[in-house]
């Protein structure tokens, strides 16, 4: 097994983020960084995960954990006889083992069938990788829980640091360190000064890569301008594909013309509703009037049963004279008086219920006329504003045809104008450096968009010269949108109209006039 990468997620500094060291040679890799830079961090994190089961809680796992908690996750990539092959463990939280074959992205095993493939790839886990030495800092190796065994593979890998030590020792004591030293020297000097300064091959080989440094970001920004326009180009002829496109212009005008069928629709139910509403406020005044001639009728009515109550009282004291005139014959004259008298009363009781009617009918034909007249003025009133109504629809050729045809020229002159500006091609230049590019002799202004016709010459220092070949704006493109235009102009003008919008207005104004004389 050769490791290839190691890849950490939220572990210990690594809050939050993530952590990777790829690249590993065939030979010896060597970490080097500052202290507290995650060195040893990535040291037990492959212990971890090569030694560790995925639904540990061990203090080894909760060591890698951060202050903030969450899923720890240790991935790495490695390579065996089979193949190559990503390890993965999450610990702590959502907690999972996964082995997949990175040649097909095939899932080779899970959780723990994953812990056994890993089991049977590292042979004999407890004594560290393939049995080699295996350090992490503060620890000689993975020592077994047996005191006995612990000791003798302590002692084991002691003997073998110290045989270490010793090799190190006879390398940097005697004449064998001198030579090595002297050789040392005679290889710095071929390359550097004395004082340190790069020489030689070094000098060369570094003022080379200066040069080629600034070289690749010069290219490189031609290559991100050039980008820039071959994205904008495609944008634009995407968008003049849409526009061009039959099917779509034809859905767009059949819903413009649904849309104003519904619209024209809707203003039609609106005029019979505003009709409605003035048949309902009309029949309310009709009520009002007939509440008032009922109260008239009911206080006549009133007026008719006190008269007949007099009446009926007088013809009471008539009989009652008369019976008595009867009764007393020395009282005849009297009697007579009485009744004569009673008769009068009784005449004058018809005379008062007879004029008592005439009022009644009289106030109620004055009631009448009020209402007449309220009616007969709101009824020229309405005619009057129906006359004006119809005089703005007469006066005004905005007809709904008219500004479906409006709308077409305009959008058909809308489209030209579309067409012709994207077939115009530009420069333009973002600099990045000092370096000017030319056209002509004259040096291009960083910004400013230059237009582009026919067959142009880009002069670039130091590269040499670009030619830019344009396709030229057709002749009878402008000659379609003149004419479009001419069309529309012609059109506007029937009913006094200059633009669209004022188009627009016209007919709203129309429409709005007919539904008032509606």
């Amino acid at each position: 097994m050769r490791l290839q990468a190691l890849h950490l997620t939220n572990v210990r500094k690594f809050t939050g983020k993530r952590a990777s060291i790829t690249g590993f040679g065939r030979g010896i890799t060597v970490v080097s960084e500052a202290n507290e830079f995650g060195k040893s961090t990535f040291f037990d994190a492959v212990h971890a995960l090569f030694f560790e089961k995925y639904g540990s809680s061990a203090k080894p796992v909760k060591s890698l954990q951060p202050y903030a908690g969450g899923a720890v996750e240790v991935v790495a990539e490695i390579e065996t006889d089979q193949g190559t092959y990503l390890v993965e463990k999450r610990f702590l939280s959502r907690k999972m083992a996964r082995i997949v074959r990175l040649s097909d992205k095939m899932i080779v095993a899970q959780d723990d069938e994953a812990e056994r493939w890993i089991t049977t790839l590292l042979g004999a886990a407890g004594d560290g990788p393939a049995g080699l030495l295996w350090v992490r800092q503060g620890l000689v190796g993975l020592e077994p829980e047996g005191s006995k065994e612990k000791s003798h593979l302590t002692e084991t890998r002691r003997d073998l640091l110290s045989s270490v030590a010793g090799e190190i020792d006879a390398m940097t004591g005697g004449r064998r360190m001198d030579r090595v030293m002297r050789r040392l020297t005679e290889d710095l000097a071929e390359i550097a000064t004395k004082t340190g300064r790069k020489s030689g091959a070094w000098k060369a080989a570094s003022d080379e890569v200066e040069v080629l440094a600034a070289e690749l970001a010069k290219l490189t920004a031609q290559v991100e301008t050039l980008e820039g326009a071959l994205a904008g180009r495609k944008a634009d002829e995407a968008l003049l594909a849409r526009l061009d496109d039959p099917a779509a212009k034809a859905r767009r005008e059949e819903a413009l013309l649904a849309a104003q069928a519904a619209l024209d629709a809707a203003r039609a139910y609106a005029g019979l509703v505003t009709a409605t509403r003035q048949e309902r406020d009309i029949a309310a005044l009709h009520a009002k009037g007939a509440k008032s001639d009922l109260d008239t009728f009911l206080v006549a009515i009133a007026a008719l049963t006190s008269a007949t109550t007099k009446a009926q009282s007088t013809k009471t004291k008539a009989e009652e004279a008369e019976t008595e005139a009867k009764a007393l014959k020395t009282g005849l004259d009297t009697a007579r008086g009485a009744d004569a008298a009673a008769r009068t009363a009784l005449a004058n009781a018809r005379t008062a219920l007879d004029a008592t009617r005439h009022q009644v009918d009289a106030r109620k034909a004055q009631a009448e006329a009020a209402q007449l007249t309220v009616r007969i003025g709101k009824a020229e009133a309405a005619q009057s504003d129906r006359d004006r109504s119809a005089a703005r629809v007469n006066g005004s050729l905005a007809t709904a045809e008219w500004m479906v045809r409006a709308e077409s020229m305009a959008r058909d002159v809308n489209q030209l104008e579309a067409a012709l500006q994207a077939q115009q091609t530009t420069l333009r230049m973002v600099y990045s450096g000092d370096t000017r590019i030319g056209i002509n002799g004259t040096p291009v202004t960083g910004g400013q968009a230059i237009p582009i016709e026919g067959e142009t010459v880009l002069d670039l220092p130091g590269i040499g010269q670009m030619t830019l070949k344009c396709q030229q704006q057709t002749a009878n493109g402008a000659d379609q949108l003149a004419k479009a235009m001419a069309l529309r102009d012609t059109h506007f003008s029937k009913a006094g109209a200059d633009t669209i919008q004022t188009a627009r207005s016209f007919a709203a104004d129309r429409a709005d006039a007919a539904r008032q004389a509606d």
